[in-house]
């Protein structure tokens, strides 16, 4: 049983090894697609890092058939997409519908690596309540914004306006 069991242990070290070799390419590297044409992925190039602090508001007016006091659930997210890089933060909070309207505001801290400071920011607020009454009734709506990077470090205020 032990000699079985470092067998076992030595293929798959091998095949790890093996794996490792061939199925993870060096982007730094460039790698041959077909004979004599080298494509260098865009990994290779340099990136900026920019970081800060979004304070986003979201202000929701309400429709008469969602009564004061309801809670209304808030998940705001921020994204950065480029050519070759993806990054989204989301915070979530609720806050009670006052007067016809509810309004939040969440903090949230970003940190994107981007391929260039010209690159374009998402900021996005889903919202939802739940109306309990003879029957359940669900509400939802979603404001959104694009903007520019802010400058690396910023607390940038943005404020997000809708209806459900």
């Amino acid at each position: 049983m032990q000699m079985r069991l470092r067998n076992l242990t030595a293929a798959y070290s091998v095949l790890a090894s093996v794996c490792a070799l061939t199925c993870a390419p060096s982007y730094a590297d460039p790698v041959v697609e077909s004979p004599g044409i080298a494509v260098v992925h865009d990994a290779a190039a340099s990136r900026i890092q920019v970081g800060g602090m979004l304070k986003v508001t979201v202000v929701v007016q309400t429709a008469k058939t969602i009564p004061d006091g309801t809670t209304m659930l808030f998940s705001a997210s921020a994204n950065v997409v480029d050519a070759s890089y993806t990054n989204s933060h989301t915070v979530a909070g609720s806050a009670k519908i006052i007067g016809g309207k509810a309004q939040l505001t969440l903090d949230i801290p970003y940190i994107w690596v981007v391929a260039a400071k010209t690159d374009k920011m998402s900021v996005s607020c889903n919202v939802s309540a739940n109306v309990t009454g003879n029957q359940q009734t669900s509400y939802s709506t979603s404001v959104s914004s694009s903007m520019a990077l802010p400058p690396n470090g910023a607390t940038t205020a943005v404020t997000l306006n809708g209806s459900i």
